[in-house]
């Protein structure tokens, strides 16, 4: 015995594509310039399938022209129904400018270059998602001895 079975529309299983962009502020500083090297953005969606950002704006920023403004670090079009956490990952080209001169500022040691912020938003439904990010400038900038600072990069979701 055959039996065929024949559609005439197509079943989508796949939610639409919406639009996400991820955007990062900072809170004020003390030094007179505070350059952070950032090199990947991630995603995890609601069953941590994780996905690089391919058009993320990596780069070298001097956080303290991001002061009450907003840098855009990613731009993409997801499918997930959700969005667990975004992960920044840190380089280790950071310096700081201290009245004494410009500073290397190394990751702290035993710390983590890449950092989860929590998101956890339902995104199906909408025209578009943006998550801007919160970069803690002094918090994240520790003075060890007179002189030698490391970063210990602390990120918060604003919104």
């Amino acid at each position: 015995m055959l039996l065929a079975l024949c559609c005439s529309d197509p079943i989508e299983f796949l939610p639409d594509l919406v639009p996400v962009s991820i955007q990062l502020t900072s809170t004020p500083s003390t030094a007179e310039e505070l350059h952070i090297d950032f090199r990947q953005v991630r995603i995890s969606s609601e069953f941590d399938l994780v996905d690089e950002v391919n058009n993320a704006n990596s780069g070298i920023y001097d956080m303290t022209d991001w002061v009450g403004d907003n840098l855009d670090i990613g731009s993409f079009e997801i499918s997930y129904d959700s969005i667990s956490w975004v992960e920044l990952t840190f380089g280790n080209a950071n310096t700081i400018v201290t009245p004494s001169g410009a500073l290397g500022l190394p990751l702290k040691e035993g710390g983590s270059s890449a950092i989860k912020v929590p998101v956890q938003k339902y995104i199906q439904g909408l025209d578009q998602l943006d998550v801007l990010i919160e970069f803690d400038a002094a918090a994240s900038v520790i003075e060890t001895e007179p002189g030698v600072y490391v970063l210990d990069p602390k990120l918060s979701l604003k919104n």
